[in-house]
């Protein structure tokens, strides 16, 4: 697991050397992990906060929709606030996408 922050030259570099599957992670939003995978830097991206605050992530993603963002006075406190109460799309939203 490679974070997004390193550069890019130094990800092909990586490239050169390891020929196993790398997961680039941290900071992507869909036009980065598009670009971050098309540029050959990585085989997957990894979503965390995105995911945790997007329950229909792959959809937004496949459409386009805009990313909700995640509250962070909740994030890793227990409990569902902060995990299981973040609203999906709507129909005219997606729609709209």
């Amino acid at each position: 697991v490679i974070s997004w922050a390193f550069q890019s030259d130094l990800l092909q570099h990586l490239r050169a050397c390891y020929s196993g599957t790398m997961i680039l992670c941290g900071g992507f939003d869909r036009a980065r992990a598009q670009a971050a995978l098309r540029n050959d830097n990585g085989d997957l991206i990894a979503f965390g906060k995105h995911f945790i605050a997007n329950p229909d992530l792959v959809q937004r993603l496949r459409i386009g929709a805009p990313l909700a963002h995640w509250n962070s006075t909740t994030i890793y406190k227990g409990g569902a606030k902060g995990y299981i109460d973040y609203p999906a799309l709507d129909e005219a939203a997606i729609a709209a996408a």
